[in-house]
């Protein structure tokens, strides 16, 4: 089972919590307002810091209509995906630079390795995706020094996610400020420790 895996591991030196229950209290949708139906291209949407400096955050708020969320000190999202989100700007959502509380609702794409790239979610602390409909497995890629350099708190509970933990989650170095990485109610099995 992961839970015993990830409790006798010390890879994640900060990793206080593992949750395999379900959360008390899920997140609530709350709908995006989102009128605008067109798609970036892809150019303008690659989730790094040099994009992101060059307004590939704005756009991305822009087209999923959170705009009014932004704060260049940082900020939170809470919504359910536009129904008209294209593949690109899933991706992209990487580039929301300081960002740092990302809940998401409703039904929602595979989780994409672009995500990872670069240090994407520069200031991102939270990532809650607890209770949307969300299948697929856990990107291995995810695993990288540069990616989610703030992330504590990572909520998968709820949702139809399967396969193993990517192996490489588990290296020194990965998700160093992971507090809490929940799990329950999903079909995510344990690895083997290395």
């Amino acid at each position: 089972m992961c839970a015993e895996f990830w409790q006798t591991s010390t890879v994640f030196p900060l990793l206080l919590t593992i949750v395999q229950t379900a959360p008390e209290h899920p997140a609530e949708p709350v709908p995006a307002n989102s009128t605008s139906n067109q798609s970036l291209p892809p150019s303008s949407l690659a989730p790094t810091p040099a994009n992101a400096s060059s307004g590939c955050e704005l756009d991305v708020l822009n087209t999923l209509g959170w705009q009014q969320a932004f704060n260049p000190n940082g900020y939170s999202v809470t919504a359910a995906l536009p129904l008209n989100c294209s593949s690109i700007t899933w991706q992209s959502l990487g580039c929301l630079n300081t960002l740092t509380n990302l809940t998401l609702t409703g039904s929602l794409p595979d989780l994409p390795d672009s995500w990872a790239a670069n240090n994407s979610f520069a200031a991102l602390q939270v990532i809650n995706i607890s209770s949307a409909s969300l299948a697929g497995s856990l990107p291995n890629s995810w695993a990288s020094t540069l990616a989610f350099p703030s992330l504590k708190v990572l909520n998968f509970s709820v949702t139809q996610l399967s396969g193993t933990l990517p192996p490489d989650w588990g290296q020194r170095g990965f998700f160093a400020e992971l507090e809490e990485l929940h799990l329950g109610m999903t079909d995510i099995t344990g690895g083997q420790q290395h």
